[in-house]
């Protein structure tokens, strides 16, 4: 519990020559060796950098990792990590900073051996369906699941974050499972069941456009399982953090025309991802909401946002359903309980 500063440090200078941005350092220990990779940039192309160690103290820069090329993956690649999510599969995860837009955690798939990474795919894949949750921390809890849990980019001006006096937080855990087409499956951890309060149940009903059917739910604070067919419809979805009036909402939704998913949130910001669901398949969405952060699971994707009501009231929520009637398999609504312990 109780730390010393290695008094040699640093116990590497610099990078080596033809790199830029050197940092983020993430460390594995494999056989009798530890590795490092460092994540790092290389005349515009974002490079993790790799190092082996037999003591954590003197370090011997073998290779680059992996690379991107031409740029269209990002200059420099930030927060990387390599970790293994089956007996003989890893992920290589990086944080890519790019010019054109902002910056977005992407992944990998691939094997490591003999002191190499090889991917199944050269173009990456992305951590999130939208608003990029930056730099997670992946590591194996004590059962074996793989975790992981990181940065939900803010939504507020710099002139608020400095009036608040604090800026960002992390979404919540992560459970991640490896698909048999190379993508992660994400799903929350179940340990957040203890936090279950009032519950509300829904079940087979057809909902047309503008049918309210939890108007009695008043919550800052709800974990939301939503089963939903779209039949006719060509937008459902749900809203949380909603005035009685409706001048303040956000509203999650899938367009089944358009193949996308659409967060609408307070203050006027929408942003939208690529998401297809398969066949027959229903539209299920896990969603947690907690005062100004929105953790979203749907059919095994995520992403975590954030929404700012100025009203009091703003705390209801309630169905979407656009383009005609959609049918309800299953709604499940929780009041959550503080996961402040207090003594």
């Amino acid at each position: 519990m109780s730390w010393s500063k290695f008094a040699n440090n640093p116990v590497i200078a610099r990078q080596p020559s033809g790199y830029d941005s050197f940092r983020d350092p993430y460390i594995w220990k494999d056989g009798s060796n530890w590795y490092m990779i460092v994540g790092c940039g290389s005349y515009g192309n974002g490079t993790v950098l790799l190092y082996r160690s037999s003591n954590l103290v003197n370090w011997t820069f073998l290779k680059p990792l992996y690379s991107g090329s031409s740029g269209a993956q990002g200059y420099f690649w930030e927060m990387p990590s390599l970790v293994k999510i089956t007996s003989s599969k890893y992920v290589l995860f990086i944080n890519a900073l790019c010019d054109s837009q902002p910056a977005k955690n992407l992944y990998w798939v691939g094997t490591w051996s003999n002191e190499t990474f090889t991917p199944d795919y050269a173009v990456p894949k992305q951590m999130d369906t939208i608003n990029w949750m930056l730099s997670p921390s992946v590591f194996a809890d004590g059962s074996g699941e793989l975790l992981a849990i990181g940065i939900v980019p803010e939504k507020r001006s710099a002139s608020d974050v400095l009036r608040a006096g604090w800026a960002h937080l992390f979404c919540l855990p992560r459970v991640l499972h490896l698909n048999l087409d190379g993508t992660l499956y994400q799903e929350p951890i179940s340990a957040l069941q203890q936090l279950r309060d009032e519950y509300y149940h829904y079940e087979n009903l057809d909902i047309v456009p503008g049918q309210d059917l939890t108007s009695n739910i008043k919550s800052e604070q709800l974990e939301i399982l939503l089963d939903i067919d779209l039949n006719q419809s060509q937008l459902a979805g749900i809203t949380v953090l909603k005035s009685p009036d409706g001048t303040e909402q956000t509203r999650i939704y899938y367009d089944k025309i358009a193949k996308v998913m659409t967060v609408e949130c307070i203050p006027g910001v929408i942003e939208s991802g690529t998401f297809e669901l398969n066949g027959s398949e229903s539209l299920k969405l896990h969603v947690f909401v907690d005062h100004s952060v929105i953790d979203v699971f749907a059919n095994g994707r995520a992403f975590a946002t954030r929404a700012y009501p100025s009203q009091s009231d703003s705390n209801g929520v309630s169905l979407y359903v656009n383009g005609g009637t959609a049918h309800i398999n299953s709604l499940k609504i929780w009041k959550l309980k503080s996961s402040v312990v207090r003594n």
